[in-house]
């Protein structure tokens, strides 16, 4: 297989190299097409919707299934916290723990993907992602709800660590950013429909009745996906890096959990320091690992590449800076503003459908234009929405909310269209399901710890015994925290446009 080393930096307005330029003269049994755009008007238009389209559609449905399901958690939030009297850090890990487990897995299932099987660790993570929802409605207590829910993200990991492979993998590098475009924007059809049923279904049947409302979906994408994706070859396991997954789970799990028992156990306690160390020592072995396996879960090379480095921060700080300000939200719109379940729903509608908007132009534009002004564009809203939250009290009017969640949903579509297709962009395709499980793994990564600080910065103790002016006064130092990370981001959105414009196109032509 001819190959070229060269360096890459992403799609649109900047070189098309890769760090390997393949050549591919054929679609491999998953669909995975030749780099070359016209390589589609050779094959039957049932093979082409077999090996494009139906893979994005399912892409897409696996995405509503995860964005409804999290979303209705975040609105149900204070109704767990008050029935089983938790603090907002311990509720918050209703939604962290799933969140946790698919950042914890996401590179182990990229690298095993190639010899277990796309296909097959889709549709067994939506089935194990239904034994966690049931396990979630039964659940007679807060540890054995996380429980379930810690089972529903071991189902996310396997099926989103392999969603954008198979989403994107049968399109030609310029129409990627299209591809995952449709992604993106059933991300804002999930996410705004969930909170719109969930606050309904919470004021009427209560919190457990969400765990129900998802399942049908998730049937039907399970089976959707076990009749009609195509099985692929598969590569020997013989040589899995089962060292490096067990550090980098470890070492993430040990840094996650000092950060969130930081509020209750003391910074300079026994448990966070002692967790902390665990967690930098275990990160630190795993890239040492990474060095020297055989066929390691992450690619380190792929990080020479300044495209796939800087678009990776950008897309850490605006998941992280966008988590730590909107997933406490409803502890503010309910026992600030007295809200209803219902109305913090349809409020918590309005981002995903500005991010449904944002991410279809995005990706058109990002294709045509460059990632870069789309990425600076996208962190202009989000920085502009987390203002907006800044200015909220207990007598702040329902519209103010709805003016910032829809410049950050908005802002969220571009940016993460725009970073993500950039980054798919910029590696080879050999590597395209490492790259897959690393955009997840980043994002989750990212809602992890912005959520777990949110609810650090938010923790009031019992929620139900404070008043409305310390909760509002609580929520300001998440919105401060949050600003400050997605000027971090912008910065980082901007260096990204000005580079691929400048120093890094001359290097890359160099180099070619």
């Amino acid at each position: 297989m001819p190959q070229s080393c060269v360096l890459h930096f992403g799609s649109g307005g900047v070189p098309e190299a890769s760090l390997c330029r393949w050549r591919w003269a054929r679609v491999n049994s998953e669909g995975m097409a030749a780099t070359n755009p016209n390589a589609s008007a050779t094959t039957s238009p049932r093979a082409s919707f077999v090996s494009t389209w139906l893979p994005l559609g399912l892409a897409a449905m696996c995405t509503l299934v995860f964005t409804m399901d999290g979303s209705m958690n975040i609105i149900a939030l204070p109704a767990i916290a008050s029935e089983f009297h938790a603090s907002p850090a311990g509720a918050v890990w209703v939604a962290v723990v799933l969140q946790f487990m698919i950042l914890g897995l996401a590179l182990p299932v990229g690298s095993l993907s190639a010899g277990f099987g796309r296909r097959r660790l889709f549709a067994i993570g939506l089935g194990i992602f239904l034994i966690g929802l049931v396990a979630s409605y039964l659940s007679p207590n807060l540890p054995m709800l996380i429980a379930g829910r810690a089972v529903q993200g071991l189902g996310c990991a396997l099926f989103l660590s392999t969603r954008n492979a198979i989403g994107m993998g049968g399109f030609p590098e310029h129409r990627r950013g299209m591809a995952l475009g449709v992604i993106i924007a059933a991300v804002g059809i999930g996410a705004g429909t969930g909170p719109l049923l969930g606050g309904q279904l919470i004021d009427t049947f209560g919190w457990r009745s969400i765990y129900v409302a998802v399942a049908p979906l998730a049937v039907a994408t399970t089976l959707l996906a076990v009749i009609f994706l195509r099985r692929e070859q598969r590569l020997p396991l013989a040589n899995f890096d089962f060292l490096g997954a067990g550090l980098v789970f470890v070492g993430l799990a040990s840094l996650m959990v000092a950060l969130n028992r930081t509020a209750d156990w003391g910074v300079t306690s026994v448990g966070v320091v002692g967790l902390a160390i665990a967690g930098v020592v275990g990160v630190a072995l795993f890239a040492w690992q990474q060095a020297r396996a055989t066929t390691p879960v992450l690619e380190l090379g792929i990080f020479r590449s300044p495209a796939v480095v800087v678009t990776s921060l950008c897309l850490v700080l605006q998941v992280m800076g966008q988590s730590a300000a909107t997933l406490v939200l409803p502890f503010f719109m309910v026992h600030a503003l007295g809200m209803s379940a219902t109305l913090s729903g349809i409020l918590f509608a309005i981002a995903p459908a500005f991010m449904f908007a944002g991410s279809t132009v995005a990706g058109r534009l990002s294709d045509r234009i460059g990632a870069g002004p789309i990425m600076a564009l996208g962190m202009v809203g989000q920085v502009s929405g987390a203002v907006v939250l800044l200015m909220l009290n207990e007598t702040s009017a329902p519209y103010l909310i709805a003016v910032a969640l829809g410049l950050m949903g908005a802002g969220s579509g571009f940016l993460q269209t725009s970073a993500g297709a950039a980054q798919m962009n910029a590696v080879p395709p050999a590597h395209i399901g490492m790259a897959s499980a690393l955009f997840i793994g980043l994002i989750m990564l990212a809602a992890t710890v912005g959520g777990t600080l949110g609810g650090i910065l938010m923790s009031t103790g019992d929620i139900e015994t404070v008043g409305a002016a310390q909760v509002a006064e609580s929520y300001h130092r998440v919105a401060w925290t949050g600003i400050v990370i997605l000027l971090a981001g912008m910065a980082g959105s901007v260096y990204y446009w000005v580079g691929s414009r400048g120093a890094w196109r001359a290097r890359a032509e160099a180099a070619v």
